[in-house]
């Protein structure tokens, strides 16, 4: 393993940096527009405002509470598995002796694929990246074990003999879960993350969604939100492919 320079290189991931342009499915329209578009000439004081302060509010909480939580993960990736990455979020300069990420098998529960983050820090941005090769932009830390399975599996986050955070997804009918509260789903080709970024209920099933774009280093999004004529939200995953298919 080593450190790699945050370095937004030739990737397979579509260029996602703070300040982009984040994407909404509206409702009633079938085209993907930019929030900033949306909201523009809104007046700060609007719902839309206040939300936004809230949200700023609840993910500063989050960061100021000194917990590490991971953030976001990609298992999976379309075609071979290259790319795969692990993305934590803390409280910049916070010192990740210690530490370490962990899968953990859904067959049998054993602790597999140990990666020690001893002799790091988060960085100024808050995000710290664990990427299994040089196609992963913003990695902090380059180390191929970050190729996880898939579901039904699980990964940890420890600090010693204390587990900080985990999230399992998948089927776990007939296979041990190690998560929070209840798993997410296994997303094959797409990344799980929060969202809100640093989001934490401990109920995987609530805080992790799939997202689109995968963002290493970066604020998690877009969110595809399918809804039916009715308003009813279609809440499984392969209406949401489908409708990325279409889309793209």
């Amino acid at each position: 393993m080593f450190l790699a320079r945050r370095n937004p290189s030739k990737s397979p991931y579509p260029p996602f940096q703070r300040g982009n342009k984040h994407f909404a499915f509206q409702r009633g329209n079938k085209d993907l527009a930019p929030f900033s578009k949306r909201n523009k000439g809104l007046s700060p004081f609007n719902k839309a405002g206040i939300a936004s302060v809230v949200l700023l509010l609840f993910i500063e909480s989050v960061c100021s509470s000194g917990e590490v939580v991971i953030n976001e993960v990609l298992y999976d990736p379309p075609g071979e598995d290259a790319g795969c990455f692990v993305e934590l979020m803390g409280t910049p300069g916070l010192s990740l002796d210690d530490y370490f990420v962990a899968g953990v098998n859904g067959n049998g529960g054993k602790q597999y694929n140990l990666i020690d983050l001893s002799g790091y820090r988060i960085p100024s941005d808050g995000y710290f990246v664990v990427a299994q090769d040089e196609n992963v932009p913003n990695a902090d830390l380059i180390d191929s074990k970050v190729d996880f399975q898939n579901g039904p599996d699980n990964i940890e986050l420890w600090r010693g003999d204390n587990k900080i955070d985990s999230v399992g997804y998948g089927d776990f009918s007939e296979a041990v879960f190690t998560g929070e509260g209840e798993p997410t789903f296994d997303l094959s080709g797409y990344s799980i993350g929060r969202r809100p970024d640093g989001a934490d209920t401990n109920n995987n099933s609530i805080d992790f969604v799939g997202l689109p774009l995968a963002s290493p280093g970066a604020s998690n999004g877009p969110i595809m939100v399918v809804v039916s004529s009715r308003g009813k939200l279609i809440s499984t995953w392969s209406s949401i492919r489908a409708c990325l298919k279409s889309l793209f």
